[in-house]
């Protein structure tokens, strides 16, 4: 039992560095994709209003300038975090130690959350013609990413002892 925690611990711990690092490399993907649709745009440090606290976060963020039209938007938003799963594929197929191999499990299904989450988000606003906060409040964003971080850790760590 005593073990499990460790492990556990272990992997939440190199989760979540990874996920911090993996959230950057999303944003450089999305200027990767921005300049290779011919745009322009910057990588800013943006705050991030917590939705249950008068309390600000910041974090990195690509601004197209000029700003891009729906359908390209929602491209941009896709394709940074599926960029950013390649260097954790890349060590997923090298890294053979069970708790790396439990946190870059972990981050890729983050990535892939976040790529779906971006995308449909932006087409969900522009269907609606209005904005869905809680879809983009750091509260979900990081709690899901959270929660799928815990889920993977557990599944893979505690289901498997």
């Amino acid at each position: 039992m005593e073990e499990g925690w460790r492990n556990s611990l272990q992997a939440f711990i190199l989760s979540y560095v990874l996920m911090l690092a993996g959230l950057c490399i999303h944003e450089v993907g999305h200027l990767v994709v921005l300049f290779a649709m011919g745009k322009t745009g910057a990588l800013i440090i943006m705050p991030w209003r917590l939705g249950t606290a008068n309390y600000y976060i910041y974090g990195l963020h690509v601004e197209p300038y000029p700003p891009l039209g729906d359908l390209d938007q929602a491209a941009l938003n896709f394709l940074g975090p599926i960029i950013a799963i390649i260097p954790f594929a890349v060590l997923l197929f090298y890294v053979k130690e069970r708790i790396p191999r439990v946190a870059i499990i972990a981050n890729i299904l983050v990535l892939i959350f976040f790529s779906i989450l971006e995308s449909s988000y932006e087409l969900l606003e522009s269907a609606l013609s209005r904005e869905v906060g809680i879809l983009g409040s750091p509260e979900f964003n990081i709690g899901v990413a959270v929660l799928i971080l815990l889920g993977v850790i557990y599944w893979k760590i505690w289901k498997s002892s």
